[in-house]
């Protein structure tokens, strides 16, 4: 999942392997606005990194998120959208509006919390409106998926590396960093560019070579 330009790892929704959506957006909601919250008050003010939410977001980078954003677009519908509207109340975020927009019929949902079910906003099919938030929402599953993609390929080139005699977690990092994760380099570099990094011995290289295939 992500927001803005930025990643998030589901943690406390994805119990038993898999991810429920609604809990996961309020998650992410927490998250990512709790260092708005953070970021929006003076640093002698601020929680400890350890009593955040985001367990390590603390403070690293000061008023990173001190700007919170005119419109929060969720994908969903009512149900997404009043766990972020939630979550939102929940850290006294007042200030941010949020509307959801679910794909089977392009509908515009708004926050609801007295658990009544509104009928949701339904723009023309023309309107640049919808047209805009339609953009938005590609370009944040566009950004996911490429994401998943990139770490199902890291997860993949650290699980070969795992299986070589000699290479632990110290020499496949040194590896990874000196062949810029590109499992075709490492299997393509001779002997010498091997032993070239730390860790790797001749006899480690040839090991790699022969598990590799190159």
């Amino acid at each position: 999942m992500c927001i803005r330009d930025r990643h998030y790892s589901i943690k406390e929704a994805a119990g038993d392997g898999r991810s429920d959506d609604v809990a996961s957006i309020a998650e992410v909601t927490r998250r990512r606005f709790w260092r708005h919250v953070q970021d929006s008050v003076p640093p002698s003010d601020r929680v400890a990194p350890e009593a955040a939410v985001d367990a390590g977001a603390g403070a690293r980078r000061p008023a990173r998120f001190a700007y919170p954003p005119n419109l929060y677009v969720i994908d969903g519908g009512a149900p997404q959208v009043n766990a972020a509207a939630a979550a939102l109340k929940e850290l006294g975020v007042v200030d941010v509006a949020v509307i959801g927009l679910a794909k089977r019929l392009e509908e515009v949902w708004v926050p609801n919390l007295d658990g009544s079910a509104p009928d949701p906003i339904i723009f023309p099919r023309n309107s640049e409106g919808l047209y805009l938030l339609q953009r938005v929402r590609d370009e944040a599953h566009r950004f996911a998926i490429t994401s998943h993609r990139q770490r199902r390929g890291k997860a993949g080139l650290a699980s070969q590396l795992e299986d070589v005699p000699g290479i632990g977690p110290q020499r496949r990092k040194a590896l990874l960093k000196a062949f810029e994760r590109d499992i075709e380099a490492i299997r393509a570099a001779s002997i010498e560019e091997l032993t070239a990094v730390p860790g790797i011995t001749r006899e480690i290289a040839e090991n790699l070579k022969a598990a590799l295939g190159g």
